[in-house]
């Protein structure tokens, strides 16, 4: 009962996804069991007194400002104090919750970090992490890049209804498969992944600095 009966969710690509999820010799749990608390965001009228600068404002995260390498606050939106403590105060993001997309972009997850303070829109959900489950530790930063591994998006994607505006609802969600590893095996990844990270910051740094030492080159020789 409560099966996908479309074809697209049956598609040969997804059952090499089955059979890893089978195979794997961790402990396997839908996403929903490690979830200790879940809620959506509001998007506000554009018209109303909710918007502010970013002197005196919350970021407001929309898909785009929700990677998998973390928030980006790029072309961030900012939400009054009122609005983010008042309308929107059931998904104002604490430390470590995960925020996820659920509609554009689907299945991008960050970790909110230490020190932010922010809400999000209705295009994701934030959901907070039980501290352990079977005496297992749950790191929330190793869930977050299970989820944006390769096969983490395939298991989001698999499970996106609405044809020509496609979505994640809260029962798929919490539906999706989670490998989950003892707590030294997921500290280790998330370790590896992030000094990957470092890597391709200080490589895109470099590689800007080579662009503008070319354009300098170019002007100068135009200019002789």
């Amino acid at each position: 009962a409560g099966r996908r009966v479309d074809s697209f969710y049956y598609q040969s690509k997804f059952r090499s996804v089955d059979q890893i999820i089978e195979n794997v010799q961790f402990d396997v749990f839908n996403l929903g069991a490690l979830i200790n608390e879940i809620s959506s965001g509001v998007t506000p009228k554009v018209d109303e007194n909710y918007y502010t600068d970013s002197s005196i404002g919350v970021p407001f995260l929309r898909v785009q400002n929700v990677t998998s390498h973390g928030i980006d606050l790029s072309d961030v939106k900012f939400i009054t104090s009122e609005v983010h403590n008042g309308m929107l105060k059931r998904s104002q993001l604490k430390k470590d919750d995960l925020v996820f997309t659920i509609t554009g972009r689907i299945g991008s997850v960050a970790v909110v970090p230490d020190n932010f303070e922010g809400n999000i829109n209705q295009h994701s959900v934030r959901f907070r992490l039980k501290d352990q489950i079977k005496n297992t530790v749950i790191n929330p930063n190793y869930v977050a890049a299970f989820l944006n591994s390769e096969l983490g998006k395939s298991l989001s994607i698999r499970e996106v209804t609405g044809g020509t505006r496609p979505a994640l609802d809260y029962k798929a969600l919490k539906s999706l498969k989670v490998i989950l590893p003892p707590i030294d095996i997921q500290n280790e990844i998330v370790v590896e992944i992030k000094n990957r990270l470092a890597k391709v910051t200080e490589l895109k740094h470099e590689a800007n600095k080579v662009v503008e030492a070319a354009k300098e080159r170019v002007e100068r020789m135009l200019l002789q």
